[in-house]
């Protein structure tokens, strides 16, 4: 397996066009292949300032039209993904993204015997049930608040020119403990919920603790949340406003732990601390921190 990245230039036409329709994207993503087309994961992750298309493929990918077409000029990157699979074990904590099309199943109530219908979670509350019923099914466990929705976003345009399709797009960012190795395995391969040829169902992880080693090297920004934690201080610098100055820095003892872009939310280890501290969330403003 192998995780590849491409930075993309929002600022161009064929790129504008591409991100309010994504099947220009799976295209894109199918050409850089030969043989038979088939389905590959693939995610848009936004860095700072900078958009990159995320893929993941059992072949290394010739991404050479593609970044022609969308690139910044910059060249793609492609690394092996197999060390990290290889360190997925029972009772491991990872921090995870995850983009997906969550979806529930409602049946018809003039007719209780027939199929139900699938509709999009747009209730946050269902987008989190949802997550805790895949990660039943592809063994992981994920706990109340140790996840959070950062992002969503909904697309409508037409397939093959013709059909219209609307699609729901929900990022999600947390902590996850591995309870079935190979059944998560198969996860972070074969990717989670529909929508997959649009850039849905791919997760991406970095090992929770230490010096994040091999996977800081595998794109670490792409894996989800970064922690970064601020030892006692008597200032501390806020994360940058998305509009506007800076934000002046903030008085107190910390600890602070930042998530990747879109910064949303935070986790602190140890749950029994949320009892006896003040936690200041602003995420519209840039800052996400807690004071002690």
């Amino acid at each position: 397996m192998y995780l590849s990245r491409a930075e993309l230039d929002p600022t161009r036409r064929e790129t504008m066009v591409a991100l309010i329709s994504p099947q220009k994207f799976h295209g894109a993503v199918e050409n850089a292949f030969a043989g038979a087309r088939r389905r590959r994961l693939w995610r848009l992750d936004q860095l700072g300032e900078k958009l990159y298309l995320l893929l993941l493929s059992e072949e290394r990918p010739d991404l050479t039209a593609l970044c022609a077409q969308f690139g910044t000029g910059a060249p793609p990157e492609t690394r092996p993904y197999d060390p990290l699979l290889e360190r997925v074990t029972a009772g491991s904590c990872w921090q995870f993204r995850l983009t997906a099309n969550p979806t529930r199943s409602k049946k018809d109530s003039a007719d209780h015997t027939a199929r139900g219908t699938l509709k999009p979670c747009y209730l946050e509350v269902e987008q989190e049930e949802w997550l805790w019923a895949q990660a039943a099914k592809h063994g992981f466990a994920v706990s109340e608040g140790s996840f959070a929705v950062t992002r969503k976003q909904t697309y409508h345009f037409k397939k093959n020119g013709t059909r219209p399709v609307t699609l729901l797009a929900v990022t999600y960012e947390g902590i996850l403990q591995v309870t079935d190795p190979e059944a998560f395995k198969a996860l972070l391969c074969e990717g989670v919920g529909r929508g997959k040829a649009y850039g849905l169902g791919l997760m991406t992880i970095i090992h929770r603790g230490g010096d994040h080693g091999w996977d800081a090297r595998l794109f670490p920004a792409h894996a989800g949340v970064i922690p970064r934690r601020c030892p006692s201080s008597k200032m501390l610098a806020s994360f940058p406003r998305l509009r506007g100055g800076d934000p002046s820095p903030s008085p107190g003892t910390v600890c602070l732990y930042a998530f990747s872009p879109p910064t949303r939310g935070f986790h602190i280890d140890n749950p029994a601390q949320k009892a006896d501290n003040r936690f200041i969330l602003n995420a519209e403003r840039g800052k996400v921190y807690a004071v002690f």
